[in-house]
C-alpha cells in the first residue's frame, strides 16, 4: 500500500492464483478507509465473464462486512449494478467508452488495468489515456497487473512520458503459497495396498473388461445381423422391379 500511495504508477507481476484481482481492491479500500481518504476504484477485465465472477465473488466474500453496496459492475448493454460502489469492475471496453466521455473518469481515485499481458487493441488504447490522465489528474493511482507481461515496456511506455526516471525499479512480485507434492502412480499404489484390495481390484478390473467385450460382441452381433437383413431384402425388392420392368404391355 506504501508504494501505490508513493508512486503513481504501479506495476503489479502477480503470478495466477496469488489473488491480485480479487484481493488488491479490497486492500485500497480497506487502507482508504483507515487513513480517511476517497477512494473509487476502476478495476477492469478483458472479458464480461470474468468481471461478472469478480464482481460475483467479492459481493458474496465482503458484502456482509462493508455493506450491499460494495461492489459494483459495469457491463455493455447498459448492465450497471451497484450504484455509486467504491469498488466497480468493468470490462476494458467499457472503460475505454468511459475515457472517450472524459467525465466520469475523473471521478476515480485508482484505475486498475488487469490482464495487459494480451495487448488487445481496448487494453492498449486504455493504457494510453490513462497515461494522459496521470498528468491531468496528480491525485489519480494507475496500476497495471499481469501474470506475464513485459514490465520495462510499460516501464518505459508510462514514466519516460511522465519525466519520471524509474528505468531500473523492479515491479512488485507476488508470488503464490506452494505445497509439496508427492506423485503415485497407479502401479505404486496397488503395491503399497494390502492384499485382500489387490484381490478386489483385480476381480474389478476382469469383471470391466468382460463387461466390456460382451457389449461390443452384443453390439457388432446385432450390426452384423441387421446389415445382412437389410442387404437381402434391398436385394430382393430391386429383382422384383427388375422383373416388373421387363415384362411385356
Amino acid at each position: 500500500m506504501r508504494r501505490i500511495s508513493a508512486d503513481r504508477l504501479t506495476i503489479i507481476h502477480g503470478e495466477t492464483g496469488c489473488g491480485k484481482s480479487s484481493r488488491l481492491p479490497i486492500f485500497l479500500y480497506e487502507d482508504a478507509i483507515a487513513s480517511g481518504r476517497e477512494c473509487r476504484i476502476a478495476i477492469t477485465q478483458p472479458r464480461r465473464i470474468a468481471a461478472t465472477n469478480l464482481y460475483r465473488r467479492l459481493k458474496d466474500t465482503h458484502g456482509s462486512k462493508h455493506g450491499d453496496k460494495l461492489v459494483g459492475l459495469r457491463l455493455g448493454g447498459g448492465i450497471k449494478e451497484g450504484e455509486g460502489a467504491p469498488i466497480t469492475f468493468m470490462t476494458t471496453g467499457k472503460l475505454l467508452r468511459y475515457f472517450v466521455a472524459g467525465n466520469t473518469v475523473d471521478n476515480y481515485t485508482h484505475i486498475v488495468i488487469d490482464e495487459v499481458h494480451e495487448r488487445s487493441v481496448d487494453s492498449d488504447v486504455c493504457c494510453y489515456f490513462a497515461r494522459n490522465l496521470l498528468l491531468a489528474n496528480p491525485n489519480l493511482r494507475v496500476i497495471l497487473m499481469s501474470a506475464t507481461m513485459h514490465y520495462g515496456l510499460y516501464n518505459t511506455y508510462f514514466n519516460e512520458y511522465l519525466g519520471i526516471d524509474r528505468t531500473y525499479e523492479e515491479c512488485l512480485s507476488v508470488g503464490v503459497r506452494r505445497f509439496p507434492l508427492t506423485i503415485f502412480y497407479a502401479d505404486d499404489l496397488l503395491d503399497r495396498a494390502p492384499r485382500k484390495v489387490k484381490k478386489t481390484s483385480l476381480s474389478l478390473s476382469l469383471s470391466l473388461s468382460l463387461s466390456l467385450f460382451l457389449s461390443f460382441f452384443l453390439s457388432f452381433s446385432h450390426l452384423h445381423t441387421h446389415t445382412r437383413t437389410h442387404t437381402h431384402t434391398h436385394t430382393y425388392s430391386r429383382y422384383i422391379e427388375g422383373s416388373r420392368i421387363a415384362e411385356p404391355n
